[in-house]
């Protein structure tokens, strides 16, 4: 029953850092490696994913584990996709950006598996 409760819980937390906390600043410059905006963004994946870790297993360094290594990962992947896109000048308009933002989906929820899976190790 935990796998689904994690499960659950990094779904919850993905669409509460990426559409409620996440600001017009960072989503217009994450094609800009270290912005500040963007560290701030990787940051609420981070942090909130602690969280996660940090409910279903109290454990506290385990949860700042994995909340670090969220922050980096999702800052990384949120880059590559982003900066893709604004290289080759894709909008909202082009197949391409829709490709690279569900890949860029996906690999978020990969991050998320991969993390369960570690956990329930």
């Amino acid at each position: 029953m935990t796998i689904i409760w994690l499960i659950l819980l990094f779904q919850i937390k993905h669409c509460i850092a990426d559409f409620f906390l996440q600001s017009g600043q960072s989503v217009g410059a994450k094609h800009v490696y270290m912005n500040r905006a963007n560290l701030v963004h990787a940051g609420h994946h981070g942090w909130l994913s602690g969280v996660v870790v940090f409910i279903v297993t109290q454990q506290l360094s385990l949860a700042i584990l994995v909340a670090l290594a969220d922050w980096v990962i999702h800052l990384h992947i949120d880059w590559v996709k982003a900066s893709t896109v604004y290289k080759k000048k894709w909008t909202i308009a082009d197949t391409s950006f829709w490709w690279a933002f569900g890949f860029d989906q996906l690999l978020h929820q990969i991050t998320y598996l991969i993390f369960t899976a570690l956990l329930l190790v």
